[in-house]
């Protein structure tokens, strides 16, 4: 969960004197109960006798890290410096957390972050025996002088080891330059969001920034944001911090799945997919198009949909007190493009000057914890609030035990995944003579409805076609998708075919398909992810048919369909209607030349019409050409050209000139035309290079021309004629085998 400074309790509401504060029995809480969680070990060790704050809790509430300057929680601590525990609800426990090996640390540590299963713990220590590769002395973030160097570490507390974060690119990387804050730690532990004005973690950062004071500006260290994976070693920059206010009042968000963040760059918050590094703004007004707005104190659902925030302009009509700087609790939805006021009642909107902030976020996006010194939010005053953002409703948690406890004011909330379990910090009088002076860290359980999952199933069909000719196959491809929150499972579609197709096979990408039920069980989609089915299925009449596929079981609730009610107006079904066609018999037919002859240039009055070859010659003064013309197959009823090729086969050739064949654009006599009298062409050519055997041209815009205005017949030619005598002998129509064939190709209109 999001780390807290311990410093950033909002409001810590005072107890009346002399009341008690009733704990639940460690390990046996139940809904409503108020359990402290800054003692020692035992189920009734004794309250800490120093502050207690910046609580961070585990995904499932059963750990809460914190930090404390008690000398009471351990044994193992040094008295003399703050530190940082784990509380474990269920066993009782508590652990120091800041410690080397064999030693506590011998610096003040703070600012906890725990990991969803409360294994491993993130946290800042300026302690020098704790990793020598740590800087002992180094600037710190608001002036950039030289103080206790500020570090980030991880305990492992299953292995006992203490690693440092705050350290360059590599397993071995030099430790930072520059004091580091406000780490977040992903949920399975293994990569750590920070803060640092370091200079010496990667190259691509700004590491010279500018102060302002009232006497005028001033060099300053540059704070930056980083990533560093514990398990590779790598440390990434990943975005320019606030470098104007300079604010490390709040850290950096790992959402709950350990794939999205939420950061505070440039006075503004971003959410950033740590898989792409894409960034989108978050802290904007309502609508898609919002007003860009300053913004702090992000916490970010586990899908990454959802961040709260705090902001101190007005970004939906609800807001309160835009300009003068007080912060309010919003939520933006990035899918919707929504922002919303959390930080206030039903009916009112905040007070002036009473601000609202530090909010926290269930994993999925449906609770938002806060603190308020709002006294307007409820009867019960300040301290920390849950807003349920489905429902509407607002509970106070910071209270004694029972659903009507005593307020106890405080603030610091860290809330459980699924919003069930409050962290808080608070000053509560009544623990312990010793312990009343000092603010302590509680857990209250609340009586939530936790929000089923939800999984939004879209489905889609298709077919490669509509109009399949009868006899013919048709593929229909139904895709199911899955835009969550939720993973979904269980997911079954009805995809049966109608009695007039036959089924020839099925390609499904996962899960496995029955043809005789029709049903694909398709199993489990993750948030975003689909499946694809492919039936092939054979049109074997003419019958118009219907084929449809629905989503009939899926194991969440999908918010906008109903599983297999049959609700052709929902996304879970899709429908298509296939009519087959009797298709009209459109086979090829081949024509013989019905006149051909040849002509040549060095006997232009002469006539070869007679002669069994066809010649094509270029050579200066003797260029020849050929001529063919053929009666056109007859056109079958329903059907159209779809392509023409004119075939002449070459008993002797020149290999490997262009020859041009064109339409002829009058009529001709294959026993009288001759060089002189020859008719004149269309513009169009078709080409084809010479060779021995079939040399073929495609013709099709020339005999479609011919079929709605006149044939002529054709003209072949050298495409470069006059040249050194390049000659072509085509066998022609009086010739026994092998004559001039022009073959039609036809196909369905």
């Amino acid at each position: 969960m999001r780390p807290r400074l311990a410093n950033r309790v909002l409001t810590i509401g005072a107890l009346v004197a002399g009341m008690t504060v009733p704990v639940a029995a460690i390990g046996a809480a139940a809904t409503y109960d108020t359990t402290i969680v800054s003692r020692a070990s035992g189920a009734a060790g004794a309250a800490a006798t120093g502050d207690a704050g910046a609580p961070s809790i585990s995904a499932d509430g059963r750990f809460v890290a914190f930090s404390s300057t008690a000398d009471n929680l351990s044994d193992q601590d040094s008295d003399a410096h703050s530190n940082v525990y784990v509380r474990d609800l269920q066993a009782g426990t508590t652990t120091l957390v800041s410690r080397a090996a064999e030693v506590a640390a011998d610096g003040d540590s703070s600012d906890p972050s725990i990991s969803a299963d409360g294994r491993y713990v993130a946290f800042v220590s300026v302690a020098t025996n704790l990793d020598a590769q740590a800087q002992d002395i180094c600037p710190e973030y608001w002036y950039g002088e030289p103080v206790p160097c500020a570090n980030i570490f991880v305990r492992d507390l299953q292995a006992g080891t203490t690693t440092l974060v705050s350290r360059a690119d590599g397993a071995t990387g030099v430790g930072a330059n520059g004091g580091s804050y406000t780490p977040a730690i992903s949920p399975d532990g293994g990569r750590v969001l920070f803060q640092s004005v370091a200079e010496n973690l990667s190259g691509q950062d700004v590491n010279d920034c500018v102060g302002y004071t009232e006497t005028g500006e001033f060099p300053v260290p540059c704070l930056n944001i980083f990533i560093r994976d514990v398990r590779t070693g790598a440390t990434t920059y990943l975005a320019p911090g606030d470098h104007e206010t300079r604010s490390v009042y709040c850290g950096p968000a790992v959402s709950p799945d350990g794939r999205y963040a939420a950061i505070e760059t440039e006075r503004v918050v971003r959410m950033v997919d740590l898989g792409t590094g894409a960034m989108t703004l978050v802290s904007r007004a309502n609508g898609r198009d919002g007003v860009a707005a300053g913004g702090t104190c992000p916490s970010i659902s586990a899908d990454g949909r959802r961040v709260a925030f705090e902001a101190s302009s007005s970004l939906d009509e609800n807001g309160c007190c835009g300009g003068w700087g007080w912060p309010e609790v919003y939520v933006r939805d990035l899918s919707a493009g929504t922002t919303t006021l959390v930080s206030r009642t039903y009916f009112h909107a905040p007070t002036l000057g009473k601000p609202s902030g530090h909010p926290s976020i269930s994993a999925d996006g449906r609770h938002v914890a806060f603190a308020s010194s709002n006294p307007d939010l409820s009867p019960n005053g300040v301290g920390v609030y849950l807003r349920d953002l489905q429902t509407g409703e607002l509970t106070y948690v910071s209270r004694r035990s029972g659903a009507g406890g005593a307020p106890m004011g405080g603030g610091d909330p860290s809330l459980a995944a699924d919003g069930r379990v409050v962290a808080f910090a608070a000053r509560a009088e009544g623990l312990d003579p010793a312990a009343d002076q000092y603010n302590h860290v509680f857990a209250r359980e609340l009586a939530t409805t936790p929000t089923p999952p939800r999984a939004d199933l879209a489905l889609s069909m298709t077919a490669s076609t509509t109009v399949p000719a009868v006899g013919s196959d048709v593929t229909f491809t139904v895709t199911v998708t899955n835009a969550g929150p939720d993973s979904a499972s269980g997911i079954v579609v009805a995809a049966g075919l109608p009695p007039s197709l036959t089924f020839v096979s099925a390609t499904p990408s996962q899960g496995a398909y029955t043809a005789a039920s029709g049903a694909w069980t398709v199993g489990s989609l993750v948030s975003g992810a689909g499946a694809t089915l492919r039936i092939v299925a054979n049109a074997g009449t003419a019958t118009t048919s219907v084929t449809k596929a629905e989503v009939t079981a899926v194991d969440q609730t999908d918010p906008d369909s109903a599983p297999g009610n049959g609700n052709p107006a929902e996304d879970d079904q899709s429908s298509v209607t296939v009519t087959p066609t009797q298709q009209p018999s459109c086979a090829p037919a081949t024509a013989i030349a019905a006149a051909d002859s040849w002509i040549g240039q060095n006997g232009p009055s002469v006539n070869h019409g007679m002669e069994a070859t066809l010649k094509v010659r270029s050579k200066r003064y003797a260029n020849a050409r050929a001529l063919a013309r053929f009666t056109l197959p007859a056109i079958p009823a329903g059907c159209q050209v779809s392509s023409a090729k004119l075939r002449l086969f070459a008993t002797s050739a020149t290999p490997g000139r262009t020859l041009r064949v064109q339409a002829l654009t009058a009529p001709w006599n294959e026993t009288t035309v001759t060089w002189r009298d020859q008719p004149g062409t269309t513009a169009y050519a078709a080409t084809a290079t010479s060779g021995p055997g079939w040399v073929e041209w495609t013709v099709t815009t020339q005999v479609n021309a011919m079929y709605s205005g006149a044939n002529n017949g054709l003209r072949v030619r050298d495409a470069a004629e006059d040249s050194t005598g390049a000659e072509q002998n085509f066998a022609g129509r009086d010739s026994g085998t092998n004559k001039p064939q022009l073959t039609v190709t036809f196909a369905p209109r």
